[in-house]
């Protein structure tokens, strides 16, 4: 992220980085010139921050399907190993007369259930969080050009920048 920016007349606009000064436009001699190569250097960065963007909803959707296979192979393990213990003869009679089995395969369902919402809940926080932490990128990119606009327009001379605000998406 670029820091300060400050132009003179022998060095033309740089940009502090770290406390170091850089030279942000080489070559650029007429306002034109300085005013294009801002532009073009802002559309790299939004264009970069977009594909962040991108990532990051990508992986978001991919991680939230493995969540769900996860969560639904753990339930099919579930029942596929009810099945395979299920008693037989006079035992699988008391069981189903007594129904205490029926009620304790219920109650972990319930519990079972009840942890895949948690872990649900949970991802889905973590994933609010970094889109939230993504549109301040995109705030902090707009302050940014703000900024270099209005030192690009300050440099030239033309005294104080009156630009509107920029849009963040």
């Amino acid at each position: 992220m670029l820091g300060k920016l400050r132009y003179t007349e022998a060095e033309g606009l740089q940009y502090s980085v770290k406390g170091k000064w850089l030279e942000a436009l080489p070559n650029a001699d007429t306002y034109d010139e300085r005013r294009a190569a801002v532009k073009a250097r802002q559309t790299q960065r939004r264009k970069d921050l977009d594909q962040k963007r991108t990532d990051l909803l990508a992986r978001h959707s991919t991680e939230r399907e493995a969540l769900k296979d996860i969560q639904d192979a753990e339930n099919s393990g579930v029942v596929t190993a009810r099945l395979e213990k299920q008693p037989k003869g006079l035992a699988a009679f008391l069981t189903r007369i007594t129904g205490i089995v029926k009620y304790q395969q219920k109650e972990q369902d319930q519990l079972r259930s009840a942890q895949h919402d948690r872990q649900t809940e949970a991802l889905k926080r973590r994933h609010d969080r970094e889109k939230q932490d993504m549109d301040r990128h995109y705030e902090a990119l707009c302050r940014l050009e703000t900024r270099e606009d209005k030192s690009l327009h300050t440099a030239n001379g033309h005294g104080r920048a009156t630009s509107s605000p920029r849009k963040p998406f």
